[in-house]
C-alpha cells in the first residue's frame, strides 16, 4: 500500500496530479484529492486505499470503479483543465500550474500541505506548504488517487467530445489514442491537418515551420 501521508501531523494533505500532459489534442486535467487520515478509515476505505496506485498501472477497467470510490470516500476531490488553446498561449509549463491552480480551486476545505508529483510547484500561497516529489503517484495514497481521477476526467471528456463529433475518432483516432501522438494519429494530422483542438505548440516539428508561419499561429518557447 502506499503511504497515506506524506507528514504525520495534523495538517490536512492535498495529493495533486495532472494527466495529458505530453498529448498533441486535447485538454490538460489536473486533479487533486484530500484522502481521509488513516486513523479514521473503514474496512471499506482501508480496501480501496489498498487499490488506489499511479493511474497508469491500473486498467481502464479498473479505474472507472476505483474514480468512483475515490469520489465517494475522498473528504474534498476537484479537477481543473486547462485547454488546448491556453497551452499554446502560455506554453505547458505555465498551463501545467494552471491546471494544478484550478484544480485547487475546488477543494473547499482547509489543508495546509501540498503534495505535487512532479517537479513544478506552483505560486506560493501563505501558510501552505510545497513538497514536489517526483514518482509522487507512486508513493502517496492522495496524490495516486489524485492522478486516477485527472485521467478518468480526461477520458471522459475525450469520450464525450468523440460522441458528439464522431470525426474525432473516425479521421484522428482521438478517442483511441487519447490524443497521444501514435502513428496514425500523426499521419491523419498530416493527411488532413489540425482540429481545432490540437495543440499546435506541440506540432510544430510534425508540420513543419512553413506551415506555423502561413496559418499565423503565435508560439512561445515553453
Amino acid at each position: 500500500m502506499l503511504k497515506s501521508r506524506h507528514t504525520i501531523d495534523s495538517v490536512s494533505e492535498v495529493g495533486i496530479d495532472e494527466a495529458g500532459r505530453g498529448c498533441l489534442w486535447g485538454s490538460l486535467v489536473a486533479g487533486a484529492v484530500i484522502w481521509p487520515e488513516e486513523s479514521t478509515w473503514t474496512e471499506e476505505v482501508r480496501t480501496i486505499s489498498a487499490k488506489i496506485q499511479d493511474s497508469k498501472k491500473i486498467s481502464a477497467k479498473r479505474r472507472v470503479i476505483i474514480e468512483m470510490e475515490i469520489k465517494k470516500h475522498a473528504i474534498a476531490w476537484s479537477i481543473g483543465s486547462v485547454t488546448a488553446q491556453e497551452i499554446d498561449t502560455l506554453g505547458m509549463t505555465k498551463s501545467n500550474r494552471l491546471a494544478f491552480e484550478r484544480a485547487l480551486e475546488g477543494i473547499h476545505v482547509p489543508y495546509g500541505r501540498l503534495l505535487i508529483d512532479g517537479i513544478l510547484s506552483i505560486p506560493s500561497r501563505d501558510g501552505i506548504e510545497q513538497i514536489v516529489e517526483p514518482g509522487g503517484d507512486n508513493t502517496y495514497i492522495a496524490v495516486a488517487a489524485a492522478s486516477i481521477l485527472a485521467k478518468e476526467g480526461r477520458d471522459t471528456m475525450i469520450r464525450d467530445m468523440c460522441k458528439a463529433d464522431p470525426i474525432l475518432e473516425s479521421r484522428y483516432s482521438i478517442c483511441s489514442s487519447k490524443g497521444y501522438g501514435t502513428l496514425k494519429h500523426r499521419n491523419a494530422i498530416k493527411e488532413h491537418g489540425m482540429h481545432s483542438e490540437h495543440r499546435k505548440l506541440f506540432l510544430r516539428k510534425l508540420l513543419g515551420l512553413d506551415h506555423k508561419v502561413s496559418q499565423g499561429y503565435t508560439f512561445i518557447e515553453d
